[in-house]
């Protein structure tokens, strides 16, 4: 038995002193400090600059007129009795271009202009969507260090109980079947200690995998887990839905349709091609002025599938941003109620059921000490203090969870900050 606690300290011994310096090396990070290195970071932000450039090409492109065109021709050259040779030749020079009417270089230029609105709206979404992620991937940081924690402490007290009852078992006060089971608890919780530091260790790389640096996991994250907002009233979110990015996204599409219808239209109208140039008649060594205009036929007729295809797209994203109004309305709603049922559970198991189970578990090591409680009792109350802290951290997280996607919907993901560094922790 003596050799069993003695490889037990050992290895507690070890542990401690290589967390000790670890911790040592350990930097302080917050949400704000994640947040800043993320937007700061992230390889795919790039992207947008990139198609931005991209799209401004296409826009000066479609404020350009349309070309003049330089043409010559050559007739009567080459051919038989008096075209045999190049005395009766004629060579013509020309230029020529589209008469288009200005509203149809404003309808191609719309068509672009609302583009890069949905490109910029889908990068602010896309950051707005990073922030939401980074926040919860810290949030996730801190619920696993507050699991360690708990842990630690269920490590230490176990540690204390296979110490007292190897006391007890040595002076033939205690069986031998609880020192034995008491052992067996404790490299349970050493093993449940271990996998908390690797979960930590993940949580924290992928954290660092947002900002590009999934191997830095040399940090401790700062924030309090516990403390929570109010939640959200249902007016306030109501108030809120137009800015919700899918709508925003949406409306964009609403633009680009009827942009893109404007422009079907204009190409349905009559676009007059002229040309205009100078005749040298070798014959005669005369000069003389030509002019000529093209008309297209049947212009409207061939642009009608066109418009009738982007008046049906128009109308696609119209009744598209109907239907998510609905549906985004339900959805906000349920959020709000998740939130506010995560809140309720966080209060009553912070304030109500772990300081009961807390003073139920120092009553029963007392009474263990004395002898009046058994091994079964101590350990059936210290497994449910243990269930009900990892709850409460897990309830903690689903309530700063709902709030993070409530405030995603609304554009406003950066105040979960400040709650997370409000107070301190419990």
């Amino acid at each position: 038995m003596d050799s069993f606690l003695l490889r037990s300290a050992v290895i507690a011994l070890w542990i401690g002193a290589s967390m000790s310096v670890t911790a040592s090396e350990l930097r302080p990070l917050t949400l704000h400090d994640a947040l800043r290195a993320g937007l700061q970071q992230h390889p795919q932000l790039r992207s947008f600059t990139l198609r931005a450039q991209s799209l401004q090409g296409e826009l000066e492109s479609a404020a350009l007129s349309p070309p003049l065109t330089l043409s010559a021709e050559v007739e009567n050259i080459a051919g038989s009795g008096a075209y045999q040779q190049a005395r009766s030749a004629e060579v013509t020079l020309s230029l020529s271009s589209v008469i288009e009417p200005r509203h149809q270089r404003t309808a191609r230029q719309s068509v672009v202009t609302a583009r890069q609105q949905a490109l910029a709206t889908e990068a602010q979404l896309f950051e707005l969507e990073l922030l939401a992620d980074i926040t919860r991937r810290f949030i996730a940081v801190v619920a696993a260090q507050e699991a360690l924690q708990v842990y630690q402490q269920s490590h230490q007290l176990w540690q204390r109980r296979v110490t007292d009852l190897q006391r007890r078992t040595d002076a033939g006060s205690a069986p031998l079947s609880e020192l034995l089971r008491a052992q067996a608890a404790l490299l349970q919780a050493d093993t449940a200690r271990t996998e908390a530091e690797s979960a930590v260790r993940i949580a924290k790389s992928s954290l660092g995998q947002l900002w590009g640096e999934p191997d830095d996991v040399l940090f401790v994250a700062q924030g309090n887990l516990f403390n929570l907002d109010t939640p959200v009233m249902r007016d306030d979110l109501l108030r809120l839905l137009d800015q919700h990015p899918d709508l925003r996204l949406l409306a964009d599409e609403k633009r680009l349709r009827d942009a893109e219808l404007r422009l079907a239209r204009t190409n349905s109208a009559l676009n007059l091609e002229w040309r205009a140039g100078i005749r040298h008649l070798n014959e005669s060594d005369d000069t003389a002025l030509v002019f000529g205009v093209d008309v297209p036929l049947s212009t409207r007729k061939r642009a009608a599938g066109d418009v009738k295809a982007a008046a049906a797209q128009h109308q696609l994203a119209i009744q598209q941003y109907d239907t998510a109004v609905i549906r985004l309305r339900s959805q906000l709603l349920q959020l709000q109620e998740e939130q506010q049922l995560a809140i309720r559970r966080v209060q009553l198991l912070r304030n109500e059921i772990v300081p009961l189970l807390a003073r139920a578990v120092r009553e029963s090591d007392e009474a263990f000490s004395k002898g009046r409680y058994s091994y079964m009792e101590v350990s059936l109350a210290q497994s449910e203090l243990l269930d009900a802290r990892l709850d409460l951290i897990q309830s903690a997280v689903k309530a700063h969870y709902w709030r993070t996607e409530l405030e995603r919907l609304s554009g406003a993901v950066l105040s979960d900050a400040a709650q997370l560094h409000k107070g301190t922790q419990p």
